[in-house]
């Protein structure tokens, strides 16, 4: 690792690295600053695979992908059993387009990883490999990431793109009909992709591609439509914009180093220390929303309610849908037993996460609280849309159960047979609601 620098000697090699990755836009002077930021925390704990990360992510940050690789390197070296640190560097290889080294690291971590928790490795090695047009080696690591729980709109999008990938490279090999199985899987994984996130530019894009290629032009058609509005007009696009404005601001790169080195205070319980670089990054970026949400977290760990309340009702007043500032002021609003206003902030953030973890408290609190019983369905509906795990298809078919609806409860079980016929609960359950009323069924 790189010892210790004079600010002068930062300042010269921050410009001259960048310059040659061409990046002119970078401001050196706050690069220099960030590092010297890290390298004091380090001087103290020079072995610290957290602050050697910090330190990387300074480098990756600012475009200086040969200094992030070279530090993560040397931190794998010393520490060989840390996944986070291969998974760090595996990133920074694929932001350099080299896809053989981010195999190698990727392949590592998942190697060291437990099958449980190994999902984000397995995501980012299906990208390295499908970087290298390994297709079907992508296409069984992201399958296995989605069965381990990662479902978003991102992972099966890229499912969908290895899928499409393999059915190229299929068809261009005379196996017409093993594409063509292919292109339909795809099609599926899109589909799924859309339902979890309709503003999926990218998604809509390939689905039209594919139904038009597929002979389904008329929908095809439609997808293309749906894409091209969502250029012009979608809260996606804008969002999109508004970050990529966001990682040129003056100011970021240190508010983001300072937010990095809080998460590293918090995590050893030096809450002062946190929350004095949490107010370093706000100096760097007055109002920033992750510093401000990081300081209502740490407020909140610390058992200061009132402050952190305080801090997430600030974050709402500029970002007005921030899904942590909603969650955490719906949690207190349910701890002061107000169920209204907890449920509409709770609500609110779960829409915004997209997440099967809020809508899966949501349904469980729906169980409980009478007042909410009418919407336990509505809950449980949207937790199987973003998980769709055996028991999320079985509690789906509880609620619908208990509502009186029988044959919705049936569907729900058929299809969660259908995507997990291993499973003895949902085969159990599904024979006896086909049992009639009374007649010794559930």
């Amino acid at each position: 690792m790189k010892g210790a620098f004079s600010m002068v000697a930062i300042l010269f090699l921050a410009g001259t690295a960048l310059c040659a990755a061409g990046q002119g836009q970078v401001d050196f002077k706050a690069y220099a600053r960030s590092l010297e930021m890290v390298r004091e925390e380090l001087a103290s704990q020079p072995d610290s695979p957290a602050l050697l990360v910090a330190l990387a992510g300074v480098h990756e940050r600012s475009g200086n992908y040969s200094d992030a690789i070279e530090v993560l390197s040397e931190a794998a070296a010393k520490h060989p059993r840390r996944a986070d640190l291969l998974l760090r560097l595996g990133a920074c290889h694929l932001g350099t387009l080299d896809y053989p080294a981010a195999i190698k690291v990727n392949t590592k971590a998942v190697s060291l990883m437990p099958r449980q928790k190994s999902a984000p490795a397995r995501l980012s090695l299906a990208r390295s490999l499908a970087g290298l047009r390994k297709y079907a080696a992508a296409v069984a690591e992201l399958r296995q990431a989605i069965t381990l729980g990662m479902e978003n709109a991102d992972v099966f999008f890229r499912l969908a793109e290895a899928q499409d990938g393999h059915a190229r490279s299929l068809r261009a090999s005379g196996a017409e009909r093993e594409a063509a199985e292919g292109e339909k899987e795809a099609v599926a994984a899109l589909e799924k992709a859309i339902l979890m996130e309709p503003g999926h530019r990218s998604a809509n894009y390939l689905l039209g591609r594919l139904l038009v290629r597929s002979g389904r032009r008329a929908e095809g058609k439609k997808a293309l439509e749906r894409f091209r509005s969502l250029q012009k007009t979608s809260a996606e696009a804008r969002r999109r914009a508004f970050s990529e404005n966001m990682k040129t601001a003056p100011g970021r790169l240190e508010a983001d180093t300072a937010l990095e080195l809080a998460r590293i205070r918090r995590n050893r319980e030096d809450i002062a220390g946190a929350l004095t670089f949490v107010e370093r990054s706000l100096a760097a970026y007055a109002g920033y929303d992750k510093a401000l949400a990081l300081k209502g977290s740490i407020y909140k760990r610390s058992g200061r309610t009132a402050e952190a309340a305080a801090v997430y009702s600030e974050l709402l007043s500029s970002s007005p849908e921030h899904p942590e500032a909603l969650w955490n002021l719906g949690l207190a609003e349910l701890g002061r037993k107000r169920l209204g206003p907890a449920v509409d902030l709770l609500e609110r953030a779960a829409r915004v996460r997209r997440s099967a973890d809020a809508w899966e408290f949501l349904r469980g609190l729906a169980r409980r609280e009478k007042s909410l019983e009418g919407r336990r369905v509505e809950f449980s509906r949207q937790a199987l849309r973003f998980r769709s795990s055996p028991e999320n298809y079985f509690q789906c078919g509880v609620s619908l159960i208990e509502s009186g609806d029988r044959k919705g409860c049936l569907e729900v079980l058929r299809e969660g047979i259908g995507r997990h016929p291993g499973d003895s609960r949902l085969r159990v359950f599904f024979a006896q609601a086909q049992e009639p009323p009374g007649g010794g069924g559930r």
